[in-house]
């Protein structure tokens, strides 16, 4: 029994001190090796301790995880992990959450949002867009024929899905949490 609390302090101590290494070199470099490396570590294998470190960014790193997640929501193969990193960093809410909005990554966010029809991809996005704008609000005026549409469309493909499947059912009441937040 000894030997396993020993073994778990040890461990315990590694990790500890490759948490602080990151942080040394994040603080140190500007290069975006190190984010891009995280990303892709989390791409691959799901770790949640890179998604943890992931979202402890600073400038100018929290511009290149934008950029990251923008080119995930752009190509098809990388679009769950781009929507899943961006939802994990919306209910953290780093320090600089405020600028995801003036960032490329919102606009494809709506642009999923408004021609997407798969329910598995829309009611995810949906979903971060909810839980996005309470943290954003002041920065959207210029957003909000956006999301109208994005509304509109969503009640439209609600209508049409009727509620048949646990995802239709999802969407419905994503939507409905979409006009609590819109209104």
């Amino acid at each position: 029994h000894k030997l396993n609390v020993l073994s778990l302090m040890v461990q315990f101590q590694v990790v500890s001190e490759i948490h602080r290494l990151f942080y040394e070199n994040l603080s140190e470099t500007r290069d975006p090796w190190l984010v891009s490396g995280l990303y892709d570590h989390h791409a691959a294998t799901g770790s949640l301790q890179s998604l943890k470190l992931l979202i402890t960014v600073k400038e100018p790193h929290d511009k290149l995880l934008c950029d990251r997640l923008a080119e995930g929501l752009r190509s098809s193969s990388g679009r769950d992990v781009a929507i899943d990193v961006l939802g994990y960093i919306v209910r953290k809410q780093p320090t600089w959450l405020h600028k995801v909005v003036q960032h490329p990554v919102f606009h494809y966010l709506l642009k999923l949002l408004k021609s997407e029809s798969d329910l598995c991809i829309v009611v995810p996005c949906l979903l971060v867009l909810t839980a996005l704008l309470p943290a954003v609000s002041t920065k959207l005026g210029s957003q909000l024929p956006d999301m109208f549409e994005v509304f509109g469309r969503l009640a439209s493909l609600s209508s049409r899905e009727g509620g048949s499947t646990l995802a239709s059912t999802h969407l419905t009441v994503g939507l409905y949490a979409l006009f609590h937040r819109l209104y």
